[in-house]
């Protein structure tokens, strides 16, 4: 998801203002590729810490076997957690993807398209 709004953040650019927009290079490229990958492998940190073996099966049968990971905080904050995941991870990126990709188009639209075929009002002017 990080992925494809860096890469609708840069098609935004691009489109709506390419003036200003300086083409992607490869170094500029590689920091956004490496930092998405570092945030990516930095959030699971925390589902690493938190995380740990509990039996599943109640204690007077004694086994090792059939364990659950749980989270050792109460349920609460693991909503909270999950409901923040969700946000930076799945909300956010959805609205600037959309809000990109909505300004695009509306730029498209705005502008006219050079066609090769002549309108009617060029054959009427050139007709008199």
């Amino acid at each position: 998801m990080l992925t494809l709004t860096a890469i609708s953040m840069e098609r935004f650019q691009a489109i709506c203002y390419p003036l200003r927009f300086s083409h992607a290079s490869s170094r500029k490229t590689s920091y956004i590729i490496i930092v998405i990958w570092l945030l990516s492998l930095a959030i699971p940190v925390v589902e690493l810490v938190v995380l740990h073996l509990v039996p599943s099966l109640p204690e007077y049968y004694k086994t090792e076997l059939l364990k659950v990971c749980k989270p050792w905080w109460d349920y609460h904050s693991q909503s909270v957690y999950q409901l923040l995941l969700a946000t930076v991870l799945f909300f956010l990126p959805l609205g600037v993807m959309a809000f990109a990709y909505i300004a695009i188009a509306v730029e498209l639209w705005k502008t006219a398209v050079p066609t090769e075929t002549p309108t009617c009002k060029d054959c009427l002017s050139k007709a008199e």
